[in-house]
């Protein structure tokens, strides 16, 4: 695929319309003269540099784990967002163990968790697509996964509303604008789904479409509660099926959490793409940036290992480099994880993290009687990327009452 500003086949930009009373959820007006060519140039080039590395070989493994570090950084963002509080360490506590007393918080981080590696799973290079991002089925799959165990019925999972809601903006205290009657839900998803199929926007920027996407799923807001959340992971999905590396979108979207909610709020009282799309362009492009970087430094953390395992092991170097990038993407783990992630012999995996605790790269802890590695370098690099560079400011949906 080819990122580009050509306009969609039929000269307009897809839109939603025919909604029974309701204002077009659309973006009606084609964007300016130049809009994607001036937000999109660091995209592109990342775009190009992923598309090249995949047309020899698979990511890297590198690469791979920092992808899936970056879901835990994801995770715990997106839930901070609608104003639950969780921290990288919590998180990484947690999902060694699925039992005991998890709080709230923790659980709405873990299953965004689950809901990041659901996406990654449907949409793998050089795979055929196993569904459509904006497929109503798809989207409901993502509302069960969010909001299971406990943070929602049972009854309610993947299902609409059934109550009015409304969509509002909280600086003046008003709606935003209309939101779907509980009757007129199924209808609109099906507008929506038609509206923002990928086909449709193959000569569109992905960026766009996901922006343009999230703000009218937004206000349509089909669940009871979770649709803030399920409309961000709704981004990671359609710029995946779009061919787009992946990106912790919602870890930047974090660090402007207020503005985030301003420029979404606009494009949903004036039906006007621009402002939530150029929110949603430069967050991209810092959360590319925050990959390099990420990347960069992991290469770092995976190197300390190597050479801790090298002093103190007599572990060959494919397994030692196999073993240091399993235990990058997965910072909190035991032997029998490790295993499954690096293909390396379980009797292996031990010496190495014998090696590395020895020469002090990483600690054993235990969490709820389990006896637990801990390699605390690539989780301070989570918790630089999800620190909260500016003021979160009013906690929860800012946008919608009732409901997330």
């Amino acid at each position: 695929m080819i990122l580009g500003t050509a306009r969609s086949s039929n000269n307009e930009t897809p839109r939603l319309g025919g909604m029974r009373g309701a204002p077009a959820m659309s973006f009606i007006a084609p964007p300016p003269d130049g809009f994607e060519a001036t937000l999109t140039s660091e995209i592109q080039r990342f775009y190009n540099e992923f598309q090249n590395h995949q047309a020899g070989t698979a990511i890297r493994g590198l690469e791979r784990a920092y992808q899936q570090l970056s879901f835990w950084a994801e995770a715990v963002a997106n839930a901070r967002i609608e104003g639950h509080d969780v921290e990288i360490d919590e998180l990484a506590r947690a999902s060694v163990s699925r039992y005991g007393n998890v709080p709230q918080a923790i659980k709405a981080a873990s299953n965004l968790g689950r809901a990041s590696n659901y996406i990654s799973s449907m949409y793998r290079p050089a795979l055929p697509l196993a569904e459509r991002a904006s497929d109503p089925a798809f989207v409901s799959n993502l509302h069960h996964v969010a909001m299971s165990d406990g943070l929602l019925p049972a009854d309610d999972l993947g299902r609409y509303r059934s109550h009015p809601a409304q969509v509002n903006d909280h600086r003046i205290g008003r709606p935003a604008n209309r939101v779907a009657l509980p009757e007129e839900i199924g209808p609109w998803m099906q507008q929506w789904s038609q509206a923002y199929d990928a086909k449709a926007w193959v000569s569109r920027h992905p960026v766009l479409r996901a922006a343009a996407a999230h703000a009218s799923f937004e206000q349509i807001h089909p669940y009871r509660d979770g649709n803030g959340r399920v409309g961000r992971l709704l981004i990671d999905s359609m710029l995946a099926e779009d061919g787009m590396p992946a990106l912790p979108i919602s870890a930047a979207i974090e660090r402007q959490h207020p503005a985030y909610h301003a420029a979404l709020t606009d494009t949903i009282k004036t039906g006007d793409h621009a402002p939530f799309a150029r929110f949603l362009f430069d967050r991209a492009t810092q959360a590319i940036r925050d990959v390099r970087t990420g990347v960069r430094d992991l290469k770092t953390v995976m190197g300390d290992l190597e050479t801790a395992m090298a002093k103190h092991t007599r572990l060959e170097d494919r397994d030692r480099r196999l073993v240091a990038i399993a235990f990058c993407g997965m910072p909190v783990s035991l032997p029998g994880i490790l295993t499954r992630q690096s293909g390396v012999e379980v009797e292996r995996v031990r010496a190495g993290l014998i090696g590395m605790e020895r020469a002090g790269a990483i600690k054993q802890r235990h969490i709820l009687g389990k006896s637990v590695y801990v390699n605390t370098k690539a989780l301070d690099l989570l918790n630089r990327a999800t620190q909260r560079q500016e003021p979160r400011g009013r906690e929860g949906d800012c946008l919608a009452e009732p409901g997330a």
